[in-house]
């Protein structure tokens, strides 16, 4: 199954300050030459064989399998077959699908878990390489989920006495839809100012483009949200993917009923100027408070 296709060491010294501030825990020294907090691990289930047991709701309907069925058939602006391998395999979803629909449906409400699935760095040419993964339900269904501002809700950002993160998103509402699946297109500008040192002030920035889907014509209960880099003037980042896959929970099937399931992954490739580990735990904390102003917006 392929889907069809239509992009400092400096800057990750300075967020070594926002990690002290959203984490917990002993703190050690790492390969970065600084006392950082304990680093986040790789999942320990990340199985991406075919699940073997069918997810019937009240509807009479198993979304994974439905979502499974028509993703691939999905007319996208970049490469997400990566992506729809860990939770789509042969047209069938993964274990790993099943295994966040279910820890979705279980956790408390807005007690998000994010956990790296993949987490690799090379010295020779300063490279890292994640994926990320988290999960979670909100009582609304997935058509009044497709209608909500998404991009207002990561645009929101972040800010402390050392960390400027700002992020700007515009509607494209002149934009040409690919095909009918095709909802809307955003373009996202990323600008962050970091101050390591009280005297210095590091910055960056990237630009990416968002774009949201209906999976299947005629099914208001599934949709998909594709983010991916458009523009890295320093060419930090080659890959910079956020995908969001939401379906019905399973109480409803276009009558208005039932909440959505949202599970999202996170793909980055980019140097990480020779500070791999405190680029981990920069990647995480951003992931986290991503999942949870996207959680915060789409609650109610």
């Amino acid at each position: 199954m392929k889907a069809k296709v239509l992009g400092n060491k400096r800057v990750l010294i300075g967020i070594g300050s926002l990690l002290s501030l959203l984490a917990c825990g002993p703190k050690s020294k790492n390969g970065d030459g600084n006392a950082q907090e304990s680093l986040p691990k790789v999942a320990k289930t990340t199985s991406t064989n075919t699940g073997d047991k069918a997810v019937v709701g009240a509807a009479g309907v198993d979304y994974p399998a439905d979502y499974c069925a028509n993703i691939g058939k999905i007319k996208v602006r970049t490469d997400i077959q990566p992506e729809i391998d860990l939770l789509c395999r042969n047209e069938k979803p993964t274990a790993l699908l099943l295994q966040y629909r279910e820890k979705a449906l279980k956790q408390a409400p807005g007690s998000i878990e994010v956990n790296f699935l993949t987490q690799k760095s090379t010295e020779g040419d300063d490279r890292s390489q994640f994926v990320l993964i988290w999960a979670f339900h909100v009582p609304i269904r997935p058509f009044v989920v497709k209608a909500r501002p998404i991009y207002d809700y990561i645009a929101k950002g972040y800010k402390s006495a050392d960390v400027d993160f700002n992020v700007k998103a515009d509607l494209k509402e002149d934009a040409t839809p690919d095909s009918g699946l095709h909802l809307w297109t955003t373009e996202m500008d990323y600008a962050l100012s970091v101050k390591p040192l009280p005297s210095l002030t590091l910055s960056n920035t990237r630009k990416t483009q968002y774009n949201l889907y209906q999976v299947l014509s005629g099914n208001e209960e599934m949709g998909l949200g594709v983010e991916h880099l458009i523009e890295s003037p320093d060419q930090t980042y080659t890959v910079s993917n956020l995908v969001n896959f939401s379906f019905n929970d399973g109480e409803g099937y276009n009558d208005g009923k039932g909440g959505t399931i949202v599970v999202n992954l996170l793909r980055f490739d980019f140097n990480n100027r020779g500070f791999p580990e405190t680029a981990i735990t920069t990647i995480y904390a951003v992931a986290q408070a991503l999942a949870n102003n996207m959680y915060e917006g789409l609650k109610q």
